[in-house]
């Protein structure tokens, strides 16, 4: 143990300044490095958790912008409904689109925001439900015109086909009264059918504008009703997108625009009666 001492004794002074210089220095440097690295990785991430709140706020704005274009599509649809030949498309395939994007904002969107979601797709779907047995009527009278069109067109066609056969007759000179007679009845039977069928699709068409009133008087409520339900989303999505705006006064117009539509939707229901009597 002397030994050692006295060695490092021995050593001169500049020497030991020389390494405790480098210690120190070496220390210095590995105490960089760690905060450095420290630095770095409280960087990359804060990095990686901004980029993933930008991911997230792309995604939830697309899903927020296609969500209010459907909600405009199926506020449309729904007055096209009674045009709707339920023997060729479902009943609500034209609404797909707009259950699909209101699933996805209820993914993405706030708890707040998502029950305000599922109320309108509640809604959606009494009103579905509920415009399947208004415009029931409507179809049915739709499908007994497109008969009455195929056999007005039949008899037509045949009415045709006996006078040509009346004609050939009489440029023949012949002289069959029977067979005359048969093709004059044939013809006389073909009109009466055209103009039976003709009237009937008259009536049955008068019968579908009566309906056509009383839908859209049936339908005027109902795009209210849904419009009432809808303008709290609309403000939840203003809110939720963070953009510019009173949303209280977002609000307050939305209630103006559906009082407005119910004065506009009174007065043309009042028009058509006075053009209906």
């Amino acid at each position: 143990m002397e030994t050692l001492l006295d060695w490092i004794a021995a050593v001169p002074d500049v020497i030991w300044s020389g390494v405790i210089a480098s210690v120190i220095t070496l220390g210095g440097v590995m105490l960089s490095n760690w905060s450095n690295t420290r630095r770095l990785v409280r960087q990359l991430g804060h990095d990686a958790n901004e980029k993933q709140k930008d991911r997230n706020a792309v995604l939830r704005r697309e899903v927020y912008l296609t969500a209010v274009e459907e909600f405009v599509r199926a506020s449309h649809k729904m007055g096209t409904l009674s045009q709707i030949d339920p023997t060729k498309s479902n009943f609500s395939e034209g609404f797909q689109d707009f259950f699909v994007v209101a699933a996805k904002l209820q993914l993405v969107s706030n708890a707040s925001t998502a029950r305000l979601v599922g109320e309108l797709v509640t809604t959606y779907g009494e009103v579905l439900l509920e415009m399947i047995g208004i415009v029931q009527p409507i179809h049915d009278v739709q499908a007994d015109i497109a008969i009455a069109d195929e056999a007005y067109a039949r008899y037509v066609e045949e009415s045709r086909r006996v006078l040509t056969a009346i004609t050939q007759f009489r440029e023949s000179a012949r002289t069959e009264s029977a067979v005359y007679e048969a093709l004059q009845r044939s013809f006389e039977f073909s009109q009466e059918q055209a103009n039976k069928h003709s009237q009937a699709r008259l009536t049955l068409r008068d019968q579908q504008t009566a309906m056509h009133f009383e839908l859209t008087k049936s339908l005027m409520p109902i795009l209210k009703r849904i419009a009432e339900v809808q303008a709290p989303v609309m403000v939840a999505i203003r809110q939720e997108l963070d953009l510019d705006g009173d949303v209280g006064d977002f609000r307050r117009q939305a209630a103006d625009n559906i009082l407005r539509m119910d004065s506009a939707m009174n007065a043309a229901v009042q028009k058509m009666e006075q053009a209906n009597n």
